[in-house]
C-alpha cells in the first residue's frame, strides 16, 4: 500500500488523492493474498490426523498466522494510508523535489542505473523468449523432484541432540524388587556419569520398578570438548548394560497405546519419535527370541548401537512350586493348606480375613509379610518348614521347586501376539543425503537378516506414513487456492499464472533442505503448508496489476507485464526480504533439545526466495 501511495505522489498526485489511489489499486491483491494465506489451513479442520500432536501443532500454527494476518490486513487498508498521508507524504514530496532539482542541474539527464538496466534487459529477454525460460524451469523442477527430494524425504526417526545442556533418561529395573534395591541400581548409574568431567549435578526420581535420572552439564564454554550430551547417554547406556535386567530409554519410550503403536516409540514433539519395528506371531517365546535377535542385529550398526530397546519390560526370575499329588495324599494334606505359608513369602504378603478391631469400631486390615529382605533361592525354599497335621514337614517332601526365567510381557492385537523393537539415531548419524539413505538401507538389511518362522511377521517403519497427513490436504488446498484466485480475477486462466509459482517453490524449498542438511519432517511439512499460501503472494501482486493495465489502459499483454514488474518489483522484494529476515533467527540451530522450528523456517525461507526471484 505504501509503495502504491508513493508512486501516486511521484506522478504528481496530492497526498489525499495518493492515499486513496494507493488503497484502490492494491486492495484487491491484498485481500486475495490474505485469503490464500488463510485458506491453506482450512482443510486441517476436516482432516483426521494419525498423530494428534501434529494436528494440535498445525492448528496452533494456523492461529498464530491467521490472527496477526487479520490484524495486518486492517492496518494495511486503514492505518497505512492515514500514516502515509500525514507523515510519509511530506518526506516523499521533499525527496521528489530534490530529484527534480538534481535532474535540472544535469540538463534533464541522470546517471544510468546499471542494476535497473540489467534487470530490465533480463525481463525483456524473458518476455521475448519465454520458451527457454519455461523449459529451463521445468528441467530444474524435474531434476529436483527426481534427485534432491529423495535425499530429504527420509524416515523421520528421532536423533538425539549432541549439545543439550541436560540429559534425562527413563530407567526400569526388574519388576518385583524393593525400593532399596532400586536405589542401588540408580547409585550405580549416578556413579558412572559422576566420573565424567563437565558434569554439574544429577538428580533421580526413584520408584520400586522405574524412575528417571537427569544429568546437568556445565556451561558449554566451561565443558571439555569431548564431553557432550551424547557422551553422557552412552555412559548411562553402558552402565545399564552391565547391570542384570536394568534398562534405560529416552523419555517417553514406554508411552503409547497397546498394539499397532506398541508401547510407544518415544512420543513427544513431532519428528522426535523413535522408529518402531512391530513383531507379531502366535507364540510369545518365539516372539521374544526374534525380538532379541533383531535387537542384536540393530545394535551392530554403530549409528544406533546404544539406542535400541524392546517393548518387553525386564522381569524378575520366578521360583515355581509344583506340588506332588502323591506325597500330599500320603500325608493327608491339600495344596490349599500350604498355600498361606507360601503367600507370606511374597512381596504382597498374606492378607488375614479378620482385621484388627479398634475401640471405636473401625477394623484395620492385617497383612503378614516376610521380615527378611534377602530373596529366597531354591535351596532356601526347599528347606521351608510347613506345619501340618502329620507334623512339621520340609517343602521338598511334598513339592518340587525350580527357578524359571522372567516371563516376557506381550501385547495382543487382532488375536495375535505382538512385541516391538525401537531404535533411535545417535548424534553421529547423518540426517539427510546419500549417507542417510545408505544407513536406512543398512537397517532394512539388518531386519531382513533376522530369521523368523512361518506365521511370524516383521513390520518396519514406512517413511511415507510421515507424509500421509500432508498428502491428504494438498489437493484440497490447491483447489481452494484456485477457487479464491478465480473469484478474485473473474477468470479461469489468470489463476494458472499465479499457481506457476508453486513449482518454483518446490525447487527452492527442496534444495534449501538439501544444502542445509535438514530432513523433511513434520515441522518442515507444516512450513510447506504455510509456504503454499505465502509463495503465491508476489504472483498475485503482479498478475493483479497486469490485469488492471490490460482492462483499463488498453495495454498489450507484453507491455502490461513489463510495466507491472517494474512497478511492483520493489514491494515484492521488500515483503519477501522482511519475511526471510524475520524467519532467520528461527533457522539457526544450536544442537540442543526440542529445536523444532529450524525446519519450518528453512523451508519457508528457501521456497519464498526462489519463487520471488
Amino acid at each position: 500500500v505504501y509503495e502504491a501511495v508513493q508512486r501516486q505522489l511521484e506522478r504528481g498526485a496530492g497526498p489525499d488523492a495518493a492515499a486513496e489511489g494507493g488503497v484502490r489499486r492494491t486492495v484487491r491483491a491484498i485481500l486475495a493474498a490474505s485469503l490464500t494465506n488463510a485458506i491453506v489451513f482450512l482443510p486441517v479442520a476436516f482432516t483426521d490426523f494419525e498423530n494428534t500432536l501434529i494436528q494440535s501443532l498445525v492448528t496452533v500454527l494456523a492461529l498464530a498466522i491467521l490472527l496477526p494476518l487479520a490484524g495486518s490486513l486492517l492496518v494495511a487498508v486503514g492505518l497505512v494510508p492515514l500514516l502515509a498521508r500525514r507523515m510519509a507524504a511530506p518526506a516523499a514530496l521533499a525527496r521528489l523535489a530534490r530529484l527534480r532539482r538534481r535532474r535540472e542541474r544535469f540538463a534533464g539527464f541522470m546517471p544510468p542505473d546499471r542494476a535497473r538496466g540489467l534487470f530490465s534487459g533480463m525481463l525483456k529477454n524473458a518476455l521475448r523468449r519465454p520458451g527457454w525460460w519455461l523449459a529451463g524451469t521445468a528441467l530444474a523442477v524435474l531434476v529436483t523432484v527426481v534427485i534432491a527430494l529423495p535425499l530429504v524425504a527420509v524416515s523421520l526417526v528421532s536423533q538425539d541432540p549432541p549439545e543439550a545442556s541436560q540429559v534425562q533418561m527413563e530407567v526400569e529395573v526388574p519388576s518385583g524388587g524393593s525400593l532399596e534395591k532400586t536405589q542401588v541400581e540408580f547409585a550405580a548409574l549416578e556413579q558412572a556419569v559422576g566420573e565424567l568431567p563437565g558434569i554439574k549435578s544429577g538428580e533421580s526420581f526413584i520408584g520400586e520398578e522405574n524412575g528417571t535420572i537427569t544429568v546437568y552439564l556445565v556451561d558449554e564454554e566451561d565443558r571439555p570438548e569431548e564431553i557432550n550430551a551424547a557422551k553422557v547417554r552412552n555412559a548411562l547406556t553402558t552402565a545399564a548394560n552391565r547391570r542384570s535386567g536394568l534398562s534405560v530409554q529416552p523419555p517417553g519410550a514406554r508411552q503409547g497405546g497397546q498394539g499397532g503403536g506398541g508401547q510407544g516409540g518415544g512420543g513427544g514433539l513431532p519428528g522426535q519419535e523413535a522408529a518402531e519395528v512391530v513383531l507379531s506371531g502366535p507364540d510369545y517365546r518365539q516372539l521374544d527370541r526374534i525380538a532379541r535377535d533383531l535387537r542384536s542385529q540393530l545394535a551392530s550398526i554403530p549409528e544406533i548401537s546404544n539406542y535400541v530397546w524392546t517393548s518387553t519390560r525386564p522381569g524378575r526370575e520366578e521360583l515355581q512350586v509344583l506340588p506332588n499329588e502323591a506325597e500330599l495324599a500320603a500325608f493327608g494334606i491339600t495344596a490349599d493348606q500350604i498355600l498361606p505359608v507360601l503367600q507370606v513369602l511374597r512381596r504382597e504378603g498374606f492378607s488375614i480375613q479378620v482385621g484388627h478391631l479398634q475401640s471405636d469400631g473401625r477394623e484395620i486390615p492385617l497383612t503378614v509379610r516376610n521380615g527378611e529382605e534377602d530373596d529366597y533361592e531354591v535351596t532356601n525354599l526347599k528347606e521351608l518348614r510347613l506345619p501340618t497335621e502329620a507334623g512339621v514337614l520340609p517343602l521338598a517332601a511334598i513339592a518340587n521347586t525350580r527357578k524359571m526365567p522372567p516371563p516376557p510381557a506381550i501385547q495382543h492385537r487382532d488375536g495375535r501376539r505382538e512385541t516391538s523393537v525401537f531404535y533411535r539415531f545417535g548424534p553421529q548419524a547423518p540426517e539427510t543425503g546419500p549417507a542417510r539413505l545408505a544407513l536406512e538401507n543398512q537397517i532394512k538389511e539388518a531386519v531382513q537378516e533376522v530369521r523368523r518362522p512361518t506365521g511370524y511377521t516383521i513390520e518396519t517403519p514406512d517413511a511415507d506414513e510421515s507424509f500421509s497427513w500432508f498428502k491428504k490436504i494438498l489437493i484440497p488446498v490447491l483447489l481452494l487456492l484456485f477457487a479464491i484466485l478465480a473469484i478474485t480475477f473473474e477468470s479461469l486462466t489468470m489463476p494458472l499464472l499465479v499457481l506457476i509459482a508453486l513449482p518454483l517453490t518446490v525447487l527452492g524449498a527442496t534444495w534449501t533442505l538439501v544444502l542445509s542438511g535438514t530432513a523433511a519432517g513434520p515441522m518442515a511439512l507444516a512450513g510447506a503448508l504455510a509456504l503454499i499460501g505465502l509463495t503465491v503472494n508476489p504472483a498475485i501482486l503482479l498478475v493483479d496489476r497486469m490485469q488492471q493495465r490490460v482492462l483499463h489502459s488498453n495495454t498489450t499483454p507484453g507491455a502490461a507485464a513489463l510495466a507491472a514488474v517494474r512497478e511492483r518489483t520493489r514491494p515484492v522484494l521488500m515483503t519477501a526480504a522482511t519475511t526471510i529476515l524475520g524467519l532467520w533467527p528461527l533457522a539457526l540451530t544450536t544442537g540442543r533439545q526440542n529445536e523444532i522450528w529450524p525446519p519450518f523456517a528453512v523451508i519457508v525461507m528457501g521456497g519464498l526466495l526462489v519463487s520471488t526471484l
